[in-house]
């Protein structure tokens, strides 16, 4: 038996070596850079500078790097998940404008990038928060791990009826290194990005606009050509996908008053603070709507809240509504940067 357990280590150990290996140097996601990638990154965008090629980076910490290290002070901000992204300083005119939308995006986030905002003395005279259902909840992913001590002083600091969730940072670290380093899912990513194609390094494109999938000097971002020409039949099959598959929560009460605070915060250090509603392709909205009527439940309690909280509303959920079209979507969540240039001339409330 032990000469048997000891022949299934030899055949098993070269290849967990390479797998290991493999995961290690070519790291597709930079888990294992430490945050050298977004440091470098943070530099070329500090200068002005756009960059192509950035996917797969740590949001929070570039973010985080940006905000800490700007030679001037926004004067407008956004803040929310990708489907925020697009919203650029040409929205703004004449105005210094910084996007601090992550992917993924939920109410801890939220809460760290707002003290974050606050600690680096950068809180802007204008916030513009996306309203989209996965804010407005507890945390759906770790990423925001990343803003934790900006998350501890945001919740201390705004004194937010909030218990802070402990964790410990460098520890989360080593458990995201750990499990990644034998993943064969990781592995075949680490392979595929050996594709000339699917490089793995970013490219300082000067004042140019990126190609690829692009970081603007503004936080903002841009999608490749492949992506954003879509195939509107297969739009509406991933949408009927997207629906039976993905889990869109209702608004969180609980998370709803913590926003309250936060925005009671934000007015008391003179910042105007602007609730946008981003559609869902229409597709997606339609199926959704058919089932539960999810949407028009949140787009109520949105319109009681902002009332309520007396700041103005801009905006939509509905597709139709906004006279949009179905060539204006990426997929199911995404809408292009023509409509949101069209949705921020909606007011909703």
């Amino acid at each position: 038996m032990k000469k048997f357990v000891l022949n299934i280590i030899k055949i098993i150990a070269p290849f967990a070596l390479l797998l290991a290996m493999v995961n290690i140097f070519i790291d597709p996601a930079h888990i294992f850079s430490n945050g050298t990638y977004e440091t470098a990154a943070s530099k070329i965008l500090l200068q002005g500078h756009n960059i192509d090629n950035i996917e797969n980076c740590d949001e929070r910490l570039l973010v985080k790097k940006m905000l800490t290290n700007l030679s001037y002070n926004p004067e407008v901000v956004v803040i929310g998940t990708s489907r925020s992204l697009e919203i650029s300083s040409d929205f703004f005119p004449a105005k210094k404008f910084y996007n601090c939308s992550v992917s993924h995006a939920n109410i801890n986030d939220f809460i760290g990038l707002v003290g974050l905002l606050d600690s680096t003395n950068k809180l802007p005279s204008e916030i513009y928060i996306e309203t989209s259902p996965t804010l407005i909840n507890p945390t759906l992913t770790d990423e925001w791990i990343s803003l934790y001590d900006f998350y501890l002083y945001g919740i201390k600091k705004m004194q937010l009826n909030l218990e802070p969730i402990k964790t410990n940072t460098t520890l989360e670290g080593y458990k995201k290194k750990a499990k990644t380093i034998f993943a064969l899912d990781y592995f075949q990513a680490s392979i595929s990005s050996l594709k000339p194609k699917k490089r793995n390094h970013f490219i300082d494109m000067g004042n140019a606009i990126p190609t690829h999938f692009g970081r603007m000097s503004d936080g903002s971002i841009t999608y490749s050509k492949a992506y954003r020409i879509q195939d509107t039949i297969k739009a509406m099959a991933d949408a009927d996908i997207y629906v039976s598959k993905a889990f869109l929560p209702n608004i969180d009460e609980k998370y709803l008053h913590i926003l309250k605070q936060i925005i009671d915060y934000l007015k008391s250090k003179n910042v105007k603070v602007i609730l946008v509603n981003i559609p869902f392709q229409q597709d997606c909205y339609k199926i959704v709507d058919g089932k539960n009527k999810l949407f028009e439940e949140i787009k109520l309690g949105i319109n009681i809240f902002a009332k309520e909280a007396k700041v103005p509303l801009i905006g939509t959920f509905n597709p139709f509504e906004a006279n949009l079209n179905r060539g204006q979507f990426y997929d199911p969540l995404h809408c292009n940067k023509d409509a949101l240039h069209t949705i921020f001339k909606i007011r909703s409330n």
